[in-house]
């Protein structure tokens, strides 16, 4: 790989980290709320999981290291990347309310 792909692919692992620690602390916080915001948050938490087990699966196969390849997998991560965020956020903002 190149450096400059050895440094994203380092990046994606400590953010797949982050994201865990984040569903994990939502997670406890679903646990402990309402039947109401349970109902509506637990399902999104679930799919967040999901979408975060593939992003690791990716992470953790052989990325392709430069190219096309490289470029079309960064941008795939990149979008996933951002739904994650979005997703925590939101489930965060509505166990909040």
């Amino acid at each position: 790989m190149t450096a400059d792909s050895d440094e994203y692919i380092t990046e994606l692992q400590k953010r797949l980290e982050e994201w865990n620690m984040g569903l994990d602390e939502l997670q406890s916080r679903v646990d402990r709320a309402e039947a109401r915001s349970e109902a509506g948050t637990r399902p999104k938490l679930e799919k967040l999981r999901r979408q975060l087990e593939e992003v690791g699966t990716k992470v953790r196969s052989t990325p392709p290291k430069e190219g096309d390849e490289w470029k079309q997998f960064r941008e795939g991560m990149e979008e996933a990347r951002d739904l994650l965020d979005e997703g925590i956020e939101e489930a965060r903002r509505a166990l909040d309310e």
